[in-house]
């Protein structure tokens, strides 16, 4: 998941292939499932930090269908 911000000049596709292309070369794997989501939509603590348990949650719920 990464938030995209329009005022960047990157269209959504090209910072969803440069995610991935970031992960491939510092982490050496390859991302099942990129997402990248409008600015807000990443749910963060009131410290700042990304919530993974909320943001994990909103993901399952909107991108994986149920099996």
């Amino acid at each position: 998941m990464a938030e995209h911000d329009p005022a960047a000049g990157v269209t959504m596709a090209a910072c969803r292939a440069a995610v991935s292309r970031h992960l491939a070369d510092t982490l050496l794997v390859t991302p099942r499932d990129v997402r990248i989501v409008k600015g807000s939509w990443l749910v963060k603590a009131g410290s700042g930090k990304i919530s993974r348990d909320e943001n994990r949650r909103r993901y399952l719920a909107q991108f994986r269908q149920p099996e």
